[in-house]
């Protein structure tokens, strides 16, 4: 989502070096909406930081939107563990929070968001599974920078 609001085109997104470690840049939209976007490149260190007891109050507090980026070749296990821990500490932490989870690369001929969106729900209480939104995307189609703007534009709407 980073290269959305950088406002790059796909031609310029295909040049860009995956994620090393992490990147967190903080955005203004539309001169209102305050956005900080936490890339952590899957690297697994880094992400049980946030979960430890130490930093996943600072980092899962006073959030409005949360969007959750999964490759949607992904069906490994340790994708459920990371996005369940994300949900309990998303909701614990920011309990009013709207969650959009962005199925990425369903483009690619191995894709299979289908069977992420059923290991990502599977376990999840009704209520959870109410404020979770699954949605496919692709950066080559141009669907993920749209469905981030339709999250942007409905958190301009509510305020």
């Amino acid at each position: 989502m980073r290269t959305t609001c950088l406002g790059l085109e796909f031609t310029e997104i295909v040049k860009l070096v995956p994620t090393k470690g992490i990147s967190r840049e903080d955005f203004l939209l539309d001169g209102e909406i305050d956005l900080c976007i936490w890339d952590t490149g899957g690297v697994e260190n880094y992400i049980k930081r946030y979960f430890s007891s130490m930093q996943r109050e600072l980092v899962f507090s006073n959030v409005n939107i949360a969007i959750f980026v999964v490759d949607a070749t992904c069906t490994r296990n340790s994708t459920k563990q990371m996005f369940d821990q994300f949900i309990l500490n998303i909701f614990s932490f920011s309990p009013f929070v709207e969650v959009y989870v962005l199925l990425n690369k369903i483009d690619l001929r191995d894709s299979q968001e289908n069977r992420v969106i059923e290991l990502l729900s599977s376990g999840l209480s009704i209520n959870v599974l109410k404020r979770v939104e699954f949605a496919p995307v692709s950066i080559k189609d141009g669907s993920a920078q749209n469905k981030f703007a339709e999250i942007v534009k409905i958190q301009a709407q509510n305020r």
